[in-house]
């Protein structure tokens, strides 16, 4: 569906697809996406992973992803809400949606905010993961996760980012804040899990571990801890 140089413009309000290389979308108005896979799983037929990535964009509106998304393989995933007042919202409050990648890197870019609700997972196994909502704020719900088992995670916003379970393992973690404050849960977890802090508006954070991470901000930061409901 679409080449990986020329995408393939569509209207649609609902969206659900399969392709079995690679699928390059630019949707001409809000979408919700139902289900979406690109590539196809090794198995012992056909043992070659897929290495065909994964681009869906909207052109000027919000994204909403209600079921599971997954790339096969090596492919990326880039999921992209344009727009200045675009929004992209993973989930709901009773049901999770899952974006997965088996190796590649996952992106979600819009441009007013990005939300995981419920229990929303990003995760790759080994691939990076980059969100960043250009003007508003990144929302992490108490049970929503990251996890990219050793790929780095890069967390950005223009205004606030609120963090729940974030696992890098070895990977290194980005945190930035342009005009709000980084709040997270209390996440109990093995050392690489994200743990509680609260930094000052426009800070940065990053290491090796999510740890790190947190331990990075100044004192006075770390020393307050942010307790959402």
């Amino acid at each position: 569906l679409g080449r990986r140089a020329q995408a393939l413009d569509i209207a649609a309000d609902v969206l659900t697809a399969s392709a079995g290389d690679e699928l390059n979308l630019l949707i001409e108005r809000a979408l919700t996406v139902s289900a979406l896979t690109v590539g196809v799983a090794s198995t012992s037929t056909t043992p070659s992973p897929s290495t065909g990535s994964g681009v869906l964009r909207t052109r000027a509106s919000s994204i909403t992803v209600r079921g599971d998304v997954l790339v096969h393989g090596s492919g990326n995933l880039l999921l992209q809400a344009q727009g200045a007042d675009s929004t992209m919202s993973l989930g709901s409050d009773t049901a999770a949606a899952r974006v997965t990648t088996s190796g590649g890197s996952l992106s979600l870019l819009a441009g007013a905010g990005i939300t995981l609700q419920g229990a929303s997972t990003l995760a790759s196994n080994g691939g990076d993961l980059d969100l960043e909502a250009t003007i508003g704020s990144l929302r992490m719900a108490q049970a929503s996760s990251l996890r990219s088992a050793g790929g780095a995670i890069r967390l950005a916003a223009g205004n606030a980012v609120a963090l729940s379970q974030v696992d890098a393992a070895a990977g290194d973690i980005s945190l930035v804040a342009g005009t709000g404050a980084i709040t997270c849960f209390c996440v109990e977890g093995p050392t690489s899990t994200m743990r509680c802090g609260l930094a000052p508006a426009g800070r940065r954070a990053s290491g090796p571990s999510a740890t790190a991470a947190m331990a990075m901000l100044p004192a006075a930061a770390t020393s307050s801890v942010a307790r959402n409901p």
